[in-house]
């Protein structure tokens, strides 16, 4: 009988240690623990034939492989132009939601240009808001080529709120040229892009203009079979009005 008691005790602690060592093994898989935001250089797919101006979706797997849930992920797209030896915004998208032990599509629209060789960037929460148990996993990047265009001359960019950085669609585009004495009317996609073909290189006076949001001009000078970017960040109308003063007796 005594012998009985002191085996009891033991194979309880024994169950106890094995419960605990699978709870240490499949927690993360039932969401206990911290997320882990990660992609890959193959999980950034872009077609393998681009041409100078081209509008190339860029296709992005993003993988929690971590237990914990994350929510309001920013994603960063940007492209460095070896050419011009300067990085571009393409974009920003956001995951609303993510299981532990997850992965989730986003994709975006890049305008290709200037030609030759560019790094695309992928960056999950560039700001380093999710806390993660791995921090340092959270970009990859991928060398695309562009290809030279025909010698057209073109006035192209994209517009965005001047606050966050979102892009707007149907901004009103004006472009007048100086010495042409011509005028072309256009409206940015839903991507905040615009491309303007022009018949005769010079000075012209690009004006972005959408409701809600305060007009905006930029002079560019037009290269003859050159792309020429104008990009614009449109800041809002109105805003906060402080009234302030002195109150005497």
């Amino acid at each position: 009988m005594n012998s009985n008691h002191g085996i009891f005790p033991a194979l309880a602690l024994a169950f106890i240690m094995l419960a605990s060592s699978l709870f240490l093994m499949i927690g993360p898989v039932l969401g206990e623990g911290s997320p882990d935001l990660t992609l890959q250089r193959d999980d950034i797919h872009i077609q393998d034939e681009i041409t100078e101006g081209d509008n190339v979706t860029i296709h992005a797997v993003i993988h929690n492989k971590g237990g914990g849930n994350a929510s309001e992920i920013l994603v960063n797209f940007r492209d460095y132009s070896h050419a011009e030896g300067k990085w571009h915004t393409i974009g920003n998208r956001t995951i609303r939601f993510m299981e532990g032990q997850s992965s989730y599509n986003l994709s975006i629209v890049w305008h290709a240009s200037p030609a030759g060789n560019h790094t695309i960037l992928v960056k999950i929460d560039p700001e380093n808001t999710i806390n993660e148990s791995n921090e340092s996993n959270n970009n990859a990047h991928r060398l695309v080529y562009v290809k030279e265009k025909s010698h057209d001359t073109y006035i192209y960019g994209h517009v965005r709120d001047k606050e966050t950085h979102e892009e707007l669609s149907d901004v009103t585009v004006t472009i007048t040229g100086q010495e042409c004495n011509c005028s072309y009317t256009l409206y940015t996609d839903r991507n905040g892009y615009y491309e303007q073909k022009i018949e005769q290189a010079g000075n012209y006076t690009v004006k972005a203009e959408r409701d809600g949001y305060k007009s905006e001009s930029r002079r560019v000078y037009a290269e003859e079979g050159k792309e020429n970017r104008a990009d614009f960040y449109l800041e809002k109308e109105g805003g906060h009005t402080k009234i302030w003063g002195y109150v005497r007796e």
